[in-house]
Protein backbone atom coordinates (compact mmCIF):
# COMPACT_ATOMS: atom_id res chain seq x y z
CA UNK A 1 0.00 0.00 0.00
CA UNK A 2 1.41 3.38 -0.97
CA UNK A 3 2.26 5.98 1.64
CA UNK A 4 -0.27 8.42 0.23
CA UNK A 5 -3.14 5.91 0.43
CA UNK A 6 -2.12 4.96 3.97
CA UNK A 7 -2.22 8.63 5.04
CA UNK A 8 -5.67 9.15 3.50
CA UNK A 9 -7.06 6.03 5.19
CA UNK A 10 -5.51 7.03 8.53
CA UNK A 11 -7.12 10.47 8.40
CA UNK A 12 -10.48 8.89 7.54
CA UNK A 13 -10.27 6.42 10.44
CA UNK A 14 -9.21 9.13 12.90
CA UNK A 15 -12.07 11.41 11.86
CA UNK A 16 -14.62 8.60 12.17
CA UNK A 17 -13.34 7.63 15.61
CA UNK A 18 -13.22 11.25 16.75
CA UNK A 19 -16.74 12.07 15.67
CA UNK A 20 -18.50 8.71 15.92
CA UNK A 21 -21.47 10.05 13.94
CA UNK A 22 -22.30 12.21 10.95
CA UNK A 23 -21.34 15.86 11.47
CA UNK A 24 -24.06 17.38 9.28
CA UNK A 25 -27.15 15.32 8.64
CA UNK A 26 -29.65 18.11 8.05
CA UNK A 27 -32.23 17.88 5.27
CA UNK A 28 -34.31 15.01 3.93
CA UNK A 29 -32.18 11.87 4.20
CA UNK A 30 -34.63 8.96 4.12
CA UNK A 31 -35.14 7.54 0.64
CA UNK A 32 -38.83 7.04 0.07
CA UNK A 33 -39.63 3.59 -1.19
CA UNK A 34 -42.01 2.70 -3.97
CA UNK A 35 -45.53 2.38 -2.56
CA UNK A 36 -45.20 5.41 -0.31
CA UNK A 37 -46.34 8.87 -1.25
CA UNK A 38 -49.65 10.40 -2.29
CA UNK A 39 -52.71 8.20 -1.90
CA UNK A 40 -56.15 8.09 -0.34
CA UNK A 41 -57.12 6.05 2.70
CA UNK A 42 -60.43 6.18 4.61
CA UNK A 43 -61.59 9.20 2.56
CA UNK A 44 -58.47 11.17 3.54
CA UNK A 45 -55.80 12.22 1.07
CA UNK A 46 -52.25 11.80 2.28
CA UNK A 47 -49.09 13.32 0.89
CA UNK A 48 -47.17 10.44 2.43
CA UNK A 49 -48.01 7.10 4.00
CA UNK A 50 -45.14 4.94 5.21
CA UNK A 51 -45.05 1.31 4.24
CA UNK A 52 -46.61 -0.90 6.95
CA UNK A 53 -43.25 -2.53 7.72
CA UNK A 54 -41.66 0.88 8.37
CA UNK A 55 -44.60 1.98 10.52
CA UNK A 56 -44.38 -1.16 12.67
CA UNK A 57 -40.60 -0.82 12.98
CA UNK A 58 -40.82 2.83 14.08
CA UNK A 59 -43.53 2.19 16.64
CA UNK A 60 -41.71 -0.85 18.05
CA UNK A 61 -38.32 0.88 18.18
CA UNK A 62 -39.69 4.01 19.88
CA UNK A 63 -39.76 2.16 23.22
CA UNK A 64 -35.98 1.65 22.96
CA UNK A 65 -35.25 5.39 22.97
CA UNK A 66 -33.58 6.84 26.07
CA UNK A 67 -32.84 10.41 27.02
CA UNK A 68 -29.20 11.29 26.41
CA UNK A 69 -28.78 9.05 23.36
CA UNK A 70 -26.72 10.58 20.55
CA UNK A 71 -28.16 11.30 17.13
CA UNK A 72 -26.12 8.41 15.82
CA UNK A 73 -27.50 5.98 18.43
CA UNK A 74 -31.07 7.08 17.65
CA UNK A 75 -30.53 6.58 13.92
CA UNK A 76 -29.18 3.10 14.63
CA UNK A 77 -32.44 2.24 16.42
CA UNK A 78 -35.05 4.01 14.28
CA UNK A 79 -33.21 4.15 10.98
CA UNK A 80 -32.69 7.33 9.00
CA UNK A 81 -35.21 10.09 9.67
CA UNK A 82 -37.41 11.48 6.91
CA UNK A 83 -36.22 15.00 7.68
CA UNK A 84 -33.58 16.52 9.92
CA UNK A 85 -33.06 20.16 10.66
CA UNK A 86 -31.11 22.35 13.01
CA UNK A 87 -33.06 24.11 15.75
CA UNK A 88 -32.33 27.82 15.70
CA UNK A 89 -33.28 30.43 18.27
CA UNK A 90 -35.89 32.89 17.00
CA UNK A 91 -34.05 35.76 18.62
CA UNK A 92 -32.06 38.09 16.36
CA UNK A 93 -28.85 36.23 17.22
CA UNK A 94 -30.11 33.10 15.41
CA UNK A 95 -28.16 30.88 17.80
CA UNK A 96 -28.25 27.17 16.94
CA UNK A 97 -29.40 25.07 19.88
CA UNK A 98 -29.73 21.55 18.60
CA UNK A 99 -31.34 19.32 15.99
CA UNK A 100 -34.77 17.91 15.21
CA UNK A 101 -35.49 14.58 13.52
CA UNK A 102 -38.88 13.75 12.02
CA UNK A 103 -40.15 10.30 11.12
CA UNK A 104 -43.39 10.44 9.13
CA UNK A 105 -46.01 7.71 9.12
CA UNK A 106 -49.09 9.50 7.73
CA UNK A 107 -49.03 13.08 6.50
CA UNK A 108 -52.30 14.59 5.35
CA UNK A 109 -52.17 16.52 2.13
CA UNK A 110 -52.38 20.22 2.89
CA UNK A 111 -53.58 19.71 6.46
CA UNK A 112 -52.15 20.94 9.74
CA UNK A 113 -49.43 18.69 11.11
CA UNK A 114 -51.13 18.34 14.49
CA UNK A 115 -53.31 15.59 13.00
CA UNK A 116 -50.50 13.66 11.32
CA UNK A 117 -48.95 10.47 12.62
CA UNK A 118 -45.26 10.98 13.20
CA UNK A 119 -42.40 10.80 15.64
CA UNK A 120 -40.47 13.97 16.34
CA UNK A 121 -37.18 13.94 18.20
CA UNK A 122 -35.30 16.91 19.62
CA UNK A 123 -31.60 16.98 20.45
CA UNK A 124 -29.63 19.58 22.39
CA UNK A 125 -26.46 21.32 21.21
CA UNK A 126 -24.52 18.36 22.56
CA UNK A 127 -26.32 16.14 20.02
CA UNK A 128 -28.11 14.14 22.72
CA UNK A 129 -31.82 13.32 22.81
CA UNK A 130 -33.74 15.54 25.21
CA UNK A 131 -37.34 15.14 24.00
CA UNK A 132 -39.23 12.54 21.93
CA UNK A 133 -42.81 13.29 20.83
CA UNK A 134 -45.09 10.73 19.19
CA UNK A 135 -47.82 12.41 17.16
CA UNK A 136 -51.18 10.63 17.19
CA UNK A 137 -49.73 7.17 17.78
CA UNK A 138 -51.64 5.01 20.26
CA UNK A 139 -49.86 3.82 23.40
CA UNK A 140 -46.77 5.98 22.83
CA UNK A 141 -46.00 8.82 25.22
CA UNK A 142 -43.54 11.70 25.30
CA UNK A 143 -40.06 10.95 26.55
CA UNK A 144 -38.39 13.87 28.29
CA UNK A 145 -39.53 17.45 27.87
CA UNK A 146 -38.59 20.48 25.80
CA UNK A 147 -35.41 22.29 26.74
CA UNK A 148 -36.07 25.43 24.72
Amino acid sequence: MGVRLWVVLSVLVVSLVAHGEPIDDTGPIYERLEGTGLRAESNERYGHIALPVRERALVWAYSRLRLGMTRYQVSEILGPPDVTRTRIDNEPSGTRYGWAYKYFIRLREGGPIIYDQSIQLYFGVDGRLDWAVPGNLENLVDIGRPTF
